[in-house]
């Protein structure tokens, strides 16, 4: 099973050979020629940032989108995609803070030299602490998919602020040098070489005084492109130059062992790039560009711009850190940072601070970055370290308290034991429970009474809270939710975690007075809040305080041959066995279920329909993506694929049409049955 989906962006066809390349290239795969896009062109290639609940371009949620990781991060939106995997942006559960998380590719993911590297790295990065330095939080690997948890900037990288304001003033580029310097010399005290500073690595924030602070990213994490089994094994390979040869130090180049000496080599042309708004050198071939690193001399960047104060002092300072040979540049990244702060006082500004090690370096700012509002709920070293702290405490005090339930529970069995347990009426809801903070556990297998009564507000109707206490449920159990209609009332029913804001599921299949249902839903080992309340449909809240409705939780074992939830994505796909038939529910709007085909020869797919809904199918080859997509049959009827042979396997996407006209796309009370068959001989698959 592949741990990512394949990115669905359309590749980009060079014009001279026609080669399809990755919509991140620059340079074309088949011919090395210069990928010559508009922007406009180039960005309207790349997927839209979904907005945060979920949604993405024309309408198709993001099957990662709301998932949990781990057990404490929840997946909020995509940020953006590269060569290395997929970035979203994520909320710890626990903490209540966002960070960001990185997504391995397939490929890489299942590469365990890559893994190994990676977690060595992420060991080692994971110690940097400087204010300039994006922190890594954590890495590891849940459902099948590779994370790495780190800082959340909520900000622009420098190669847009260049791409959109062109050559930047000499003082804010003098700034600028000095926070990627405090940056780097941290890491590489640490033993770390970033080995691919580029502008697309430096993020840009704004702080509360209206300066700026610059951020390193990916750390340590360059060299992984060269296990890259996608196809970046060379240097001479597009995938592995995507953004670096402008940037790329000699020896690099070369082959040879880098040191932090070549970090300096890219931290000087990056500046010489934000001063003059063009790289040190260009060509029309990446393999143009390495070379004229290689052999020409730099020209010095005052050359291509109109004349200004401390020019002469900025080329030196440039030109003598990207030397070709290492030896003659400055010995570290904290000179180059003092070489730096001296032409800003010659310029008449003072650096905040003395030393580029403080990390506290502002600027004058005309770019509107991220505003200092929004950091509050973003997740700090600070957050992590008290969490963890918090945990170790709770690991302290655990057989001390498992002393003291083992003693009540033994009370409470003599006490049980020698009274009578007399019959209880059908529980009710207790009000006022229209807060999180105000709902009282329903215990398992019980129906209980409630109303949706009176509106708390004019424009908002009655919300009741209820809570699930999952604790003790096994790996092979499921849970069932059910709630009954209400005369006149369209029910909506939200699951999520206690202290998550965003649901893990919303039921909402059916219309006034009806129903609704969940089947096969998988609850670990920690408390969930129930949120009952009405669809308004842009009408009037309704109150009820005659007709209840009554709501139910229960646990069941799970039968094998039914889908389990959730399995909306290719990381969750449960196996699909040729003649084992399964039967599943589109319990919710746009519920998708998911299922994997081991490889297999020719064969029939048959899915049975559902009254009242029209099914569709996707067929995904897990390498290339999207194969076929089928929906011949319409509203109740089902659907028919014959498949060829595969020697990596086929996923199955089940879903639901919208209705054109008013009507359900999701039915929990009717099950679809899905089946594989050999193909009879005689007959072609297709």
């Amino acid at each position: 099973m592949e741990p990512l989906p394949p990115s669905t962006s359309p590749p980009l066809p060079c014009a001279v050979c026609g080669w399809e390349n990755v919509v991140e290239a620059r340079f074309c795969n088949g011919c090395g020629s210069a990928l010559q896009w508009t922007q406009e062109q180039f960005r309207s290639r790349i997927p839209s940032i979904p907005p945060q609940g979920g949604g993405s371009r024309e309408g198709t949620a993001d099957p990662l989108v709301g998932r949990l990781i781990a057990e404490r991060y929840r997946i909020v939106a995509l940020l953006g995609r590269g060569g290395m995997g997929v970035v979203y942006k994520v909320e710890h559960v626990h903490i209540g803070k966002l960070m960001a998380m990185k997504l391995l590719h397939g490929e890489l993911a299942q590469n365990k030299s890559v893994l190994k590297s990676l977690r060595r790295e992420a060991e080692v990065v994971s110690k940097l602490s400087h204010p300039n330095t994006v922190q890594v939080f954590d890495f590891g690997r849940s459902q099948g998919l590779v994370y790495l948890v780190m800082e959340y900037i909520d900000g622009v990288d420098l190669g847009q602020i260049i791409e959109e304001e062109g050559r930047l003033p000499l003082t804010r580029v003098c700034r600028l040098g000095l926070q990627i310097c405090a940056s780097v010399a941290e890491a590489h005290a640490l033993g770390v070489v970033h080995r691919d500073l580029k502008p697309e690595n430096l993020m840009i924030t704004r702080k509360a005084g209206g300066g700026e602070r610059l951020k390193v990213l990916d750390f340590g994490l360059a060299q992984l492109r060269a296990h890259d089994t996608l196809g970046s094994r060379t240097l001479t390979n597009a995938g592995f130059l995507i953004g670096t040869p402008y940037f790329m130090a000699p020896e690099q180049i070369r082959g040879e062992e880098v040191d932090p000496r070549s970090d300096l080599y890219s931290i000087a042309a990056l500046l010489y790039c934000a001063w003059t708004g063009q790289p040190p050198f260009d060509a029309e071939t990446p393999m143009g560009v390495l070379t004229r690193h290689l052999t020409e001399a730099v020209t010095p960047p005052s050359e291509r711009i109109p004349p200004e104060e401390g020019a002469d002092l900025m080329d030196r300072i440039l030109l003598r850190a990207m030397d070709k040979d290492p030896a003659q540049r400055p010995p570290d990244a904290e000179s180059l940072g003092q070489e730096l702060a001296h032409l800003l006082r010659t310029l008449g500004e003072e650096p905040l601070e003395s030393t580029p090690l403080s990390g506290d370096l502002t600027l004058p700012v005309s770019h509107p970055a991220s505003a200092p509002a929004r950091r509050r709920n973003v997740a700090t070293r600070s957050d992590v370290d008290r969490y963890e702290r918090r945990i170790r405490r709770r690991g302290y005090f655990a057989y001390g308290a498992l002393f003291l339930l083992l003693v009540a529970f033994s009370s409470l069995t003599y006490w049980f034991g020698r009274t009578p347990v007399r019959s209880a009426e059908e529980p009710q809801e207790v009000e006022p429970n229209d807060r999180p903070s105000q709902a009282r556990p329903i215990l398992a297998g019980q129906w209980t009474k409630a109303f949706i009564g009176r509106r708390a507000q004019l424009a908002s109707g009655d919300v009741d809270y209820f809570v699930i206490d999952a604790a003790g449920i096994g790996q092979d159990e499921v849970v069932e939710i059910e709630a009954s209609g209400v005369e006149g009332i369209d029910l909506a029913i939200d699951l999520a975690r206690s202290g998550v804001s965003t649901p893990l599921l919303t039921l909402d299949s059916e219309g006034r007075g009806k129903g609704e249902a969940s089947r096969n839903v998988p609850l670990r080992s920690t408390r969930y809040l129930l949120r009952v309340r009405q669809v308004q449909h842009g009408n009037a809240p309704v109150e009820n305080l005659t007709e209840p409705y009554r709501l139910r939780w229960q646990v069941r074992r799970r039968v094998l041959d039914e889908e389990i939830e959730f399995n909306d994505s290719l990381e969750q796909a449960q196996t699909l066995e040729l003649g084992r038939p399964l039967q599943g529910w589109l319990g919710w709007k746009g519920d998708v279920d998911t299922f994997c085909l081991a490889p297999h020869g020719p064969a029939q797919l048959r899915l049975q329909g559902v009254d009242g809904l029209d099914l569709m199918l996707r067929l995904i080859d897990r390498r290339h993506g999207v194969v076929d997509q089928i929906d011949r049959g319409s509203l109740g009827e089902g659907e028919e694929a014959r498949l060829s042979a595969s020697d990596r396997g086929l996923c199955v996407e089940i879903r639901a049409k919208k209705p054109a006209l008013h009507g359900p796309s999701a039915e929990a009370a009717l099950a679809y049955r899905l089946e594989v068959h050999a193909a009879e001989e005689g007959h072609e698959a297709r």
